[in-house]
């Protein structure tokens, strides 16, 4: 008989900014990991893509601890999937999401003309979800369709939508 023992380099541990009985979780990412390839202009932070077991996750920041080394916060779909709990090894393999889609210059154009209304729904708006809308834009093919985004998105932050809500429309 073979004896399999699996090696984790990563333990899942409680998330020190939720008060106790939180079921929230984090992985402690070493100081080791690539800091010189950051990039100073993520208006949004330090955000990376990869593999935690067998789940893919995109768009998590990292959290930075005093001591120089990082938290990964586990999803919360991924860590009800995962079923497991503080003190639990995980394979944790990330690397940097360096892909951001800053404000398209048509957009920023239409945007600060708007009333505040639509402004002020911007600005309380989460990272990922701005991130989401300017991706979108940028991937317009043609400058008409990228000109029916912009008026969708404008449009969408009038009502108060999320990038999902406005794209279930």
């Amino acid at each position: 008989m073979y004896a399999y023992e699996p090696r984790f380099r990563d333990v899942l541990v409680a998330d020190p900014r939720k008060s106790a009985g939180k079921g929230a979780l984090c992985v402690l990412v070493s100081k080791d990991f690539p800091m010189r390839e950051n990039r100073w202009s993520y208006p949004a932070g330090f955000y990376v893509k990869g593999k935690i077991d067998w789940y893919h996750v995109k768009m998590v920041r990292l959290i930075k601890l005093e001591d120089g080394s990082f938290l990964f916060p586990v999803p919360t779909d991924i860590r009800r999937k995962m079923k497991k709990k503080a003190g639990d090894g995980v394979n944790l393999d990330i690397h940097k999401d360096r892909l951001y889609y800053g404000m398209h210059p048509d957009f920023m154009m239409v945007f600060f003309k708007e009333s505040g209304e639509a402004t002020n729904f911007y600005v309380f708006l989460s990272d990922i979800d701005k991130h989401r809308y300017h991706e979108w834009i940028w991937k317009a093919r043609t400058d008409d369709e990228r000109v029916n985004r912009i008026a969708k998105v404008i449009e969408a932050m009038y009502n108060k939508q999320t990038f999902k809500e406005m794209r279930k429309v």
